[in-house]
């Protein structure tokens, strides 16, 4: 990564020094907070599979309080089939993740200090997996309305079509519902 100012001058660059010559890894997404941190979110292609988030400090060096020094890595399956594919962060600095775990459309909070959300999702796995499809279901691009609501589109991927479909849910204390 490499942060540029106004005029195009570069005030840091970054590169993961952990990272392997696996060219599954990539970046899904960059956020910025209220504080100018940066958080690089990513799907890490080594198995099992894994959504990474990196939290960087506005002069570019690992926030080391974020997570395990700064990286957090996020297994959100039960097999190794997870991709990230949006990211947002919501008001209190949590982070909301969509994509595809074990082949269902899947929506995940991290908390702000880089850990998973236990009360997120169902059966305390800090996940839930949408169930709207026969075939691949891939939540393709969020729109975060509020703090405990999500606009996905997404595509289903059923052998005969690739169906196109918006959602919306709700996040509850027990959940998400659609």
């Amino acid at each position: 990564m490499l942060k540029i100012d106004d005029d195009a001058n570069a005030l840091f660059s970054y590169t993961d020094s952990r990272s392997s010559t696996d060219i599954s890894d990539r970046a899904a997404k960059i956020l910025a907070d209220s504080a100018a941190n940066l958080y690089l979110v990513a799907n890490e292609g080594t198995t099992p599979n894994q959504a990474v988030i990196i939290k960087l400090q506005p002069d570019g060096s690992e926030d080391t309080s974020f997570a395990t020094s700064g990286v957090g890595q996020y297994q959100l399956a039960s097999s190794s089939d997870t991709k990230v594919t949006d990211a947002a962060i919501d008001t209190t600095g949590n982070i909301i993740l969509s994509g595809m775990s074990d082949s269902k459309g899947m929506i995940a909070r991290i908390l702000a200090n880089g850990t998973i959300d236990t009360l997120f999702g169902e059966n305390t796995l800090g996940y839930y997996q949408a169930n709207q499809c026969d075939g691949t279901h891939q939540f393709t691009s969020m729109l975060l309305q509020t703090d405990t609501q999500v606009v996905l589109s997404s595509t289903c991927f059923d052998n005969a079509s690739n169906n196109v479909s918006l959602s919306k849910f709700n996040f509850y204390p027990d959940g998400v519902k659609p």
